[in-house]
């Protein structure tokens, strides 16, 4: 009976565990994870595009089957009943549960347990170096990987309805994410060659029979691959080197290696090193102690894990940063294979189940406590945004090298936020073989114009004045400055300092363009 009831309450522990997880998510009104508003502004134009005029001056629907719109379709209908950023904080959270769930039910399918320790390392991992990025096509794609190589595990047995389901949903893996399929095919094919090689004694011809199943659920993900890449590649030349500033960051050993470490990806990167290093201790301890156990038949995926984080490049098929979500996919597939049957036979697994819970505590309070102080920047943003007129475009210029975890406070949500809030336009990801909206108009010219007359600053760059004239220039109407602080050289000649905060400043080229847009606008 004891059993029983524990069998019972582990599913409710877990989803304390994961209500825990959500803290860092509510303690502030914007979360700084990098591109996370570029994709809100974009789910927020596709589903108000039809009706604002300001809208479609700059922007058109180009809805066609890409393999990383899964959030695009889930979005774009959510944000037509709630404010954007509301829906970003629900979109996170749906994305999370997805993903924490069908970890945990995969390694209830592979081991026949479940397994609080594993829910416990989970919860800090949902805040990963994948997620600060921002790719949550990509994780919604890996949540919905594992849950579908949880359902085949369980019901490869029963092909005649297994495969067609299966089938299905290794296309809406694609959708969502092109290399979540790639990596979910990989995952069941390392699945189906571990338990072959664990068989006794080995078959052949369900080894066969099996692998013919698993290739058959990629028959249609392939053929829209091939088809997008066909357009894709036929729309953007072949670059003859690589970018200077991908070359010097993702091609880097170094920056490789520090993926790995911040795989889970906090406040300091000492931080965020140290708790690896003693959650990598106390499973390795409970591993020595045989109080916890990777089984045979996972080595294969435990192995192809390891390989991916060595071997896959950086830049494929046009996507950057492969590499980088690499260390989240092994480490999800260890948490889905390893047991913990063996737990508490000895009086130092509590000492080091203890440990392994304080540390995801203590990573989650951090991470809250960080992500709450940019609650005090939005207080500030919220007050500039009323002095830019509606209708303006304007460009984000992010002082002290935020495009990713750095010193300084990140800034990538402002600029995006001004499109949420149906203020101004802005350039977002609206690339036509990438996204499912392009821009049009005076924005596309402009952002054009910009790219092709100054280079975005670089990590190292001190003098932002060429950018900002260029700019305005290109036919920006205001300039959005964040971690304005950090200046040190005074503005352009030909630009008017609006407004100014602590963190940041408006500014904006030229005169009366103000009331020529509301007019535009009202007719």
């Amino acid at each position: 009976m004891q059993v029983e009831r524990m069998k019972f309450m582990a599913p409710a522990w877990m989803a304390a565990i994961f209500a825990a997880a959500l803290i860092p998510l509510f303690a502030t009104p914007v979360l700084p994870i990098i591109d996370l508003y570029d994709h809100l502004a974009r789910f927020f134009i596709l589903s108000r595009i039809g009706a604002d005029s300001m809208f479609r001056m700059y922007y058109q629907a180009h809805w066609t089957l890409l393999p990383n719109i899964g959030v695009d379709i889930i979005g774009t209908p959510l944000m037509k009943i709630l404010p954007g950023v509301s829906t970003g904080h629900l979109l996170i959270a749906i994305i999370l549960a997805l993903l924490y769930s069908g970890v945990l039910v995969f390694h209830r399918v592979r081991t026949g347990e479940w397994s609080l320790l594993v829910a416990v390392l989970l919860a800090p991992l949902l805040y990963s170096y994948v997620l600060n990025w921002g790719f949550i096509n990509f994780l919604l794609g890996l949540g919905l990987a594992f849950w579908t190589a949880s359902f085949w595990i369980a019901n490869r047995h029963r092909p005649a309805m297994a495969v067609p389901l299966a089938c299905l949903c290794a296309v809406a893996i694609y959708l969502a994410h092109g290399v979540a399929f790639a990596l979910y095919w990989l995952l069941i094919a390392a699945l189906e060659a571990g338990d072959a090689i664990a068989q006794r004694p080995f078959s052949a011809a369900l080894f066969l029979r099996r692998f013919t199943a698993i290739a058959v659920q990629a028959v249609v993900p392939i053929a829209l691959f091939v088809v997008w890449h066909a357009k894709e590649a036929a729309a953007r030349p072949i670059p003859t080197a690589p970018d200077p500033l991908v070359a010097q960051q993702v091609h880097n050993g170094l920056y490789r290696l520090s993926t790995i470490l911040r795989v889970e990806e906090g406040p300091a990167y000492w931080f965020d090193v140290a708790t690896l290093a003693l959650q990598l201790a106390a499973i390795t301890f409970l591993l020595w102690k045989r109080s916890a156990s990777i089984p045979r038949n996972a080595w294969p995926l435990v192995a192809l894990g390891l390989i991916l984080m060595i071997a896959v490049p950086s830049k494929m098929f046009g996507a950057f940063y492969i590499s980088d979500r690499m260390p989240l996919f092994a480490a999800l597939c260890a948490l889905g294979c390893i047991s913990f049957a063996g737990f508490g036979r000895h009086a130092a697994d509590r000492l080091a189940g203890t440990a392994i819970v304080l540390i995801a505590g203590a990573r989650l309070a951090v991470t809250a406590v960080a992500w709450h102080g940019y609650g005090a920047e939005y207080r500030e943003f919220e007050s500039l945004e009323p002095k830019i007129a509606r209708g303006s475009i304007v460009s984000e210029v992010m002082i002290g090298a935020g495009h990713h975890e750095t010193r300084v406070p990140r800034c990538e949500m402002f600029g995006p936020m001004l499109v949420l809030d149906d203020r101004a336009a802005a350039p977002l990801f609206s690339d036509p073989n990438q996204q499912p909206l392009i821009k049009i108009g005076r924005l596309k010219t402009a952002a054009e114009s910009l790219q092709a007359a100054v280079p975005l600053p670089r990590p190292e760059t001190i003098d932002y004045r060429p950018y900002m004239a260029g700019a305005i220039k290109a036919g920006f109407d205001y300039l959005l400055v964040c971690n304005a602080n950090l200046l040190n050289l005074p503005l352009p000649a030909g630009l008017q300092l609006i407004a100014q905060t602590s963190h940041f400043q408006l500014l904006r080229g030229g005169k009366g363009h103000g009331a020529k847009l509301r007019k535009k606008l009202a007719t």
